[in-house]
């Protein structure tokens, strides 16, 4: 039958009699059913997915506008254009004004676009058009929009995010490394560009990548633009960010040549001898390494002959301005900010990485401004007084010497007359506790059986600093504080003996056995034989000299025979009484060998002639 109205419009009758009332619970599920679906179409429209697809395809396209706009700035920024290119690059950039435009999309948009263009060596276009611009045009009005367009990734991404940490590692590798960049960039934008780096996050910077991706002139420009930038900021920085920027910095200074960072004067050509102090001795000793380290014949095995197509490049001499920069390192004020930072574990063994590549590089300023780092100038240059001294507050038995919170503090006169004199920063307990342990480490340094190899290999790839010269500077500290012990002793009995760690019967038979090797091997020698003298501090020893048949120094003693080495630098080490029988028996294998010297040698008065 035909009707009028369509299907859905008929009102359906159920004349079956069954009941079609709708349930309670059925209905609470259909109205929560609504309210879902309504919420997640709000939430889609919140969502970036909620760009529709259409809009997709302008994206790329500004995308690819994008980066043709910033080659365009970094093959010209002088040009009139560039002002106009970096104003839109910066909007499309910024969270900020994407957002207002585009509502909750901008977001989004924004961190799109900063992601194509990071892809496409975004940091090295922008290095590339500072470069570009002539250092004495700082008033160019494109230096303030590149400055801005450097930083907006950090207000663009998450600080968890990898393309916050890969635009953090880029601007240190491609920005913060370019040639006198606090020099280039205008006043005010050079304040609002170094507050809104994200030094607070160095603990997220790949300190490696940074270290290992730079070349070897722009790591000095690195390291002289992160002094201007970082050290104020010291007391804002965590333990994991001062960590990572201790070990950037140590990195840079083994990296780079000393010559380079510490240029040496030219010597006056007077050859009138001065005396030597403490102080530069120290230098010289650390010169002398550094010449070692640069003029030590080294073997490589090679697969070919063919001469080497790649050729080290040859460093630039940096700028008056940054070798200016580069001496604020070594200066008290930066040493003193450093020292006074809180300590930890974490932060501890980074800081003394960074402390100790100063004193390699700057041996005549940094170590006697760095107590802490070169105990051993302490020891020559403190008095008793001052090594011993004690406040009127002092705890039992004046083991305390008081705060020990800062190396150049002083203390009350005993009189209390208004007289300050500087102290041992360090209790005696910490000294006790402290020369245990430089013991157990300069006796392991001579005890090495495997030769000179060992010992002239750098304690590690960051360290400019072989295993000799620390043996050496423990050992000097070592002797330093055991002098002080000997005048006024405050150790427990036994303390600087080694026999838990070695069998002392077999110690006498070897070092007697190595005495015979060197002394037979010396004698069968046409070399001069000197005398050396061992420590006054060894009592049986230090009462006499004795002449060894070698022509060995003492540091060459050291590499031959370890109970030697330990017997003429560490001698309190080993107990008095065996240090005697030792002695004793030198003595007597030396009369043996003079006997049959002249034995040899004399000659047969009924013979003088033919003689």
């Amino acid at each position: 039958m035909f009707t009028p109205f369509n299907e859905e419009r008929k009102r359906k009758i159920n004349l079956g009699g069954t009941s079609t009332a709708v349930s309670h619970s059925a209905l609470l599920g259909n109205v929560h059913a609504l309210r879902t679906e309504d919420l997640n179409c709000k939430n889609d429209m919140k969502a970036p997915r909620g760009i529709p697809e259409y809009q997709n395809s302008w994206l790329v396209l500004i995308k690819q506008v994008a980066t043709i706009l910033l080659s365009s700035v970094a093959r010209n920024p002088n040009k009139a254009s560039s002002i106009a290119h970096l104003k839109v690059l910066n909007a499309l950039l910024s969270r900020s004004v994407t957002t207002t435009a585009l509502g909750a999309a901008g977001a989004y948009v924004s961190a799109e676009i900063t992601t194509y263009l990071l892809k496409r060596d975004f940091y090295s276009f922008i290095s590339q058009s500072l470069l570009s611009i002539p250092l004495n045009a700082r008033s160019s009005p494109n230096l303030p929009s590149l400055a801005t367009l450097a930083i907006q990734p950090f207000s663009t991404f998450e600080i968890d995010s990898k393309e916050y940490i890969t635009s953090l590692n880029a601007l240190f590798r491609s920005i913060l490394s370019i040639p006198l960049l606090p020099n280039r960039i205008p006043p005010a934008a050079l304040v609002d560009f170094s507050a809104n780096i994200p030094f607070s996050q160095l603990g997220s910077l790949d300190v490696n990548f940074s270290f290992e991706t730079t070349k070897p002139d722009d790591k000095i420009n690195l390291l002289a633009n992160l002094q201007v930038f970082v050290p104020p900021r010291y007391k804002t920085l965590d333990g994991e960010s001062r960590r990572s920027y201790f070990t950037l910095v140590s990195g840079l200074l083994n990296a780079s040549p000393t010559k380079i960072l510490n240029p040496v004067p030219p010597k006056p050509k007077s050859t009138t001898t001065t005396a030597t102090t403490a102080p530069s001795a120290l230098a010289s000793d650390s010169e002398d390494d550094e010449d070692d380290e640069e003029h030590r014949t080294k073997v490589t095995v090679v697969t070919t002959f063919a001469p080497s197509q790649t050729r080290r490049q040859p460093l630039t001499p940096p700028d008056s301005r940054t070798l200016k920069r580069l001496s604020t390192l070594p200066s008290t004020a930066h040493l003193t900010s450093l020292l006074s930072l809180p300590s930890s574990p974490l932060t501890r063994p980074a800081l003394i990485t960074l402390l100790f590549a100063l004193c390699v590089v700057w041996p005549g300023d940094v170590p006697q401004r760095i107590l802490a780092l070169s105990p051993s100038l302490a020891m020559m240059t403190m008095g008793d007084d001052e090594f011993f001294g004690s406040t009127n507050s002092a705890g039992a038995g004046g083991r305390v010497l008081g705060s020990s919170s800062s190396f150049g503090g002083s203390i009350a006169g005993a009189a209390g007359a208004g007289v300050t004199i500087p102290r041992n920063p360090l209790s005696l307990d910490d000294l006790v506790e402290w020369s245990a342990k430089l013991k157990n480490v300069a006796f392991g340094l001579y005890w090495r059986e495997d030769g000179r190899e060992a010992v002239e290999r750098r304690v590690a790839r960051n360290v400019r600093c072989t295993w000799e010269s620390v043996r050496e500077r423990v050992t000097k500290c070592l002797v330093g504080i055991h002098t002080r012990d000997s005048r006024k002793p405050f150790v427990p009995p036994n303390h600087w003996l080694v026999t838990s760690q070695i069998d002392v019967q077999s110690f006498v038979e070897a070092a007697i056995y190595e005495e015979r090797e060197l002394a037979s091997s010396s004698s069968a020698s046409s070399l001069p034989m000197p005398v050396i003298a061992l420590p006054a501090s060894t009592a049986g020893f230090g009462a006499r000299t004795r002449t060894l048949h070698t022509s060995h120094s003492k540091r060459q003693l050291a590499h031959l025979s370890p109970r030697l080495g330990v017997l003429n630098n560490i001698p309190f080490a080993i107990p008095f009484d065996t240090r005697v029988s030792v002695f004793r028996i030198f003595v007597l294998n030396d009369a043996v060998a003079t006997a049959e010297r002249r034995n040899a040698n004399s000659s047969n008065r009924e013979r003088m002639m033919e003689d």
